[in-house]
């Protein structure tokens, strides 16, 4: 019986490296060497031999072949009649698998000829070999009786193409290969070739033999460049006088806007490392690239570093922390906030705090939080120079947008500046911080400083700092320099991957670094994303599935939460440090727990692109069940990232109900425009776990939830069609003349004086259950609220202030 496993020619421990790893069976993209063999004009051997006698050749031929792939490391994931595919990189990931590759070429070869010394019929095998290597798709194919590791692409199908031009005992490879195994190899070109299914005439080689020891001179340099901070005099300049004005007293605003990786966080990092940054109180918030609905995102961060809040406390320890750290602050009057910063916290609140808070509606609770954020700043900038530096600013969510706005007129009366470093795109979120830094009477000193790609002098002297002192030809550089167009970060990546394959060797001697291969012959990543994902797809395999693993977490990820996914966590502390050492993460914090972000967000975000679908969706649910059982006691802190992450799993039903949640929650903090993308996308959720059918009155809450929301954010024609379809689903239509209408205004009025004026009959009804029409008379009350407004004010406002002190929330 065939077992579900790769097939039986795999070498037992590669069958077993398989079946430990997930990413092998789900499919993923891989840097990979393909290596194709066949033998030369089998058909009149076999005339010539006969059925019986091929067949115990072929055999024999299949059996060295076989030996020879395998002591490289290699795998043989297909028999083509008489030939075979040989995959090195994968499922093992090896650095050098384009060397492997080749020595099994050459291996293979020389083995038949060895072998036809002492068995005269293999002398008649001759075979020709194409290699080419690249990305391809690799992963299992088959069913439970039989399971192949293969892989799929156009580098697969170069491969095949190349060994079918080759004459027998030749070796064709293509420029990739010959660029990745150039130090190790002499090579002959052979002039540009035309290949069916390939667009472009390209360039081909045959492999003539390895080079001697001697002649290898060097291996690959570990990827540790540098340079000082280059052209950027002006920016620096600029940062270093705000911080200047702040020792001064003097509070100010700053715009750092720049496209990805022209070193905006580089400045940054070495600014606040300077001599001026000490006596300055840093309280820094980062925005996350899916957070446009967690309300609060950046100034959460904030609070946690404000109030020493860690990752580890439990929800009794953060509000220890809260209510001693505003003792400290506010004194006798530290009550009147500690509620409304732990609503921003999502703490949950004792009932002596709920007490103070349960007559405010979202409005005035976002008021008070607004209020005690304001007071919070003034109160830390008496005591010491307070700069406030907001990253990624361009991902930020709405809610944070507006308690910003409220807090900018703090940079005109104290000593609090505020830094926002994003993006130019999407323009929203800085230009409503310029717009409201130049409103108020006394605006605030504002400096907007554009990071713009270096000049040609300025990416020259980078490059010789990146290379050290390297004999590289001058149209390289220059190749170099057209390419990165003065992103130093690109320039940064293009030179790793330089070293990385072996094309820029270190000498051993002298230590300068060479070029291995002429200049034509080299082909340059187009794009950034492109260079960081060849540098991910020659990483180890465990190194790599740790870096993917993380970026499906975020930018930055706490250890515990990585390792409470990562199914391999015995070599966790070793993947790491490769990582580290290869420049793709730093420690972001060491205390009070171990925290990690990636170097660049373009590594994490070409890391997360390049795991296929169905293998994303399994981590981010594996990610999503860690944080429920990690933080199980503070989950309302993390609603709104569970519901990202069980979203992005598709587990529907886990996400509606966290999509529910963080909507209540954002509409608790007056975080509106949050709370309406999480409701919609609540009732996606539902649709695609349980249909379009719902519980009438299920949806009529949300929607009148949604309606009240418009509400609040002034989209009113909106907030009465939701509240209308609540009414509707509830089978009670809206009253349409203006006597009904009225006829309903005054029993609502009436059955909200009744109780207070009453108390015994307000215990009755809140002891039994409200019925659908009580449901809809409270939505109706809503609805009329709303239309008040082109009816009449003083009604509105009778109506919006007498409350029902009743039972209230989700039916």
């Amino acid at each position: 019986m065939v077992p579900n496993a790769p097939a039986s020619y795999t070498p037992a421990h590669l069958t077993q490296h398989i079946f430990t790893l997930r990413s092998a069976i789900e499919g993923e993209r891989k840097l990979v060497s393909v290596l194709f063999c066949d033998i030369a004009d089998s058909t009149q051997m076999a005339t010539k031999l006969g059925a019986d006698a091929t067949h115990v050749l072929l055999n024999r031929f299949f059996e060295l072949a076989l030996g020879e792939v395998h002591r490289f490391e290699g795998t043989i994931n297909q028999f083509l009649g008489d030939g075979f595919m040989a995959l090195f990189g994968a499922p093992l990931a090896y650095e050098d698998h384009a060397r492997r590759a080749l020595l099994t070429a050459l291996a293979v070869r020389q083995r038949l000829l060895e072998a036809a010394v002492q068995e005269a019929d293999l002398g008649q095998v001759r075979v020709r070999m194409g290699v080419n290597t690249g990305m391809v798709v690799v992963g299992k194919i088959g069913d439970n009786l039989r399971m192949d590791y293969t892989a799929v692409g156009d580098t697969t199908n170069l491969a095949a193409r190349l060994q079918q031009s080759a004459q027998p005992d030749t070796i064709l490879l293509s420029p990739a290969t010959q660029r990745a195994a150039s130090a190790f190899f002499h090579f002959r070109g052979l002039g540009r070739h035309v290949f069916k299914g390939i667009a472009e005439p390209l360039e081909v080689y045959e492999l003539v033999k390895a080079r001697a020891q001697h002649e290898v001179g060097g291996t690959a340099a570990p990827f540790g460049i540098g340079s000082p901070l280059v052209g950027r005099e002006a920016e620096q300049s600029a940062l270093m006088a705000s911080l200047k004005s702040l020792h001064e007293g003097r509070g100010g605003i700053v715009l750092l806007i720049g496209e990805p990786g022209v070193g905006k966080s580089r400045m940054l990092a070495e600014v606040r490392n300077s001599s001026n940054a000490v006596g300055i109180r840093w309280l820094e918030g980062r925005s996350l690239s899916f957070g446009r609905n967690l309300s609060y995102w950046p100034f959460l961060e904030i609070l946690r570093q404000c109030f020493r809040i860690d990752e580890t406390d439990t929800e009794a320890q953060a509000w220890r922390k809260l209510e001693c750290h505003c003792t400290e602050l506010f004194g006798e009057r530290a009550e009147e906030h500690i509620p409304y910063l732990g609503t921003v916290l999502s703490l949950e609140m004792s009932p002596e705090r709920q007490q103070r808070v349960k007559h405010l509606d979202s409005i005035a609770l976002g008021r008070q939080v607004f209020v005690s954020m304001r007071r919070l700043l003034e109160r830390l900038a008496d005591r010491q120079p307070l700069l406030v530096l907001m990253e990624d600013w361009h991902w930020v969510d709405h809610s944070s947008v507006g308690l910003c706005e409220h807090l900018l007129p703090l940079a005109s009366g104290c000593a609090v500046a505020f830094w926002f470093a994003t993006r130019p795109e999407p323009v929203e979120p800085i230009g409503r911080v310029r717009a409201a830094a130049s409103k108020r009477e006394e605006p605030a000193p504002v400096k907007e400083i554009v990071v713009a790609a270096l000049a040609g002098e300025q990416s020259t002297l980078l490059l010789d700092n990146l290379v050290g002192v390297a004999h590289i030809p001058e149209e390289l550089r220059a190749r170099i320099l057209r390419k990165t167009e003065g992103n130093p970060f690109f320039m940064e990546e293009v030179i790793r991957a330089l070293i990385a394959e072996g094309v820029l060797i270190q000498d051993l001697h002298n230590g300068t670094r060479r070029l291995t291969s002429s200049v034509e012959t080299l082909v340059l990543p187009d794009t950034v994303h492109a260079v960081i994902l060849a540098r991910i797809d020659r990483l180890e395999e465990g190194v790599k599935g740790v870096l993917t693993l993380a970026s499906v977490i975020g930018r930055s990820f706490f250890l515990r939460i990585l390792q409470a996914i990562n199914q391999a966590s015995e070599n966790l502390a070793r993947d790491l440090g490769q990582l580290e050492q290869a420049e793709l993460i730093r420690v972001r914090r060491q205390l009070p727990e171990l925290e990690y972000i990636f170097k660049h967000g373009l590594v994490q975000e070409a890391a997360y692109d390049s795991i296929v679908t169905e293998r994303r969706r399994g981590i981010h649910r594996s990610v999503a069940k860690a944080i429920e059982v990690l933080f199980s006691e503070r989950l309302d802190e993390f609603t709104s990232m569970l519901a990202y992450h069980y979203s992005r799993s598709e587990d529907w039903e886990r996400a509606q109900q966290y999509l529910l949640r963080a909507g209540d929650l954002a509409g608790r903090m007056a975080a509106d425009t949050e709370a309406l993308e999480h409701y919609r996308q609540a009732i996606v959720a539902r649709e695609r776990a349980m249909g379009t059918e719902w519980p009438p009155l299920q949806r009529a809450t949300l929607y009148r939830q949604m309606g009240e929301a418009l509400f609040r954010i002034g989209q009113l024609p909106q907030a009465l069609a939701f509240l209308n379809d609540a009414l509707r689903h509830l089978g009670h239509p809206y009253p349409k003349s203006r006597r009904r209408l009225r006829m309903e205004l005054a029993r609502r009025l009436l059955r909200q004086l009744v109780p207070v004026l009453v108390p015994p009959l307000s215990k009755v009804q809140v002891n039994r259950r409200r019925t659908n029409a009580e449901v809809a008379r409270e939505l109706c009350r809503t609805v009329t609220a709303n239309e008040q407004l082109q009816i009449s004010t003083a009604a509105f406002a009778q109506q919006r202030h007498l409350r029902y002190p009743g039972p209230c929330g989700r039916v």
